[in-house]
């Protein structure tokens, strides 16, 4: 994952709430973009494709545009250590959503 931003500040933190995601991949080809806006709220990237970002070139390879949402947060008592979360949602040519990917550092990949 290479965009990120950080923030210490309480009202920056991100969360990634996963629970839609079975919705989600049962809305391939029939959900819109408002409807993953509705479900999964503003992403935190977008890309148009082709891309030339690592992070979104793949993806492209057979969608028109890319979302994706992250969330860092500390693991445990180490504060050296942090969980990753990322879901990606692409979209065909008519916009809608065309796969949905969603990965956990501390999980087996939800793919």
């Amino acid at each position: 994952m290479s965009c990120y931003s950080w923030s210490s500040f309480n009202e920056d933190k991100t969360k990634l709430d996963l629970k839609n995601l079975g919705k989600l991949r049962a809305g391939l080809g029939k959900l819109t973009k408002d409807d993953v806006l509705q479900m999964v709220g503003k992403p935190n990237s977008k890309a148009l494709c082709p891309s030339m970002i690592d992070e979104f070139k793949e993806k492209c390879a057979k969608n028109t545009e890319v979302w994706g949402w992250y969330m860092r947060d500390r693991s445990g008592f180490n504060p050296a250590i942090f969980n990753w979360s990322a879901l990606y949602i692409s979209f065909d040519a008519s916009g809608n959503i065309s796969s949905v990917e969603a990965e956990n550092t501390n999980e087996k990949p939800y793919k």
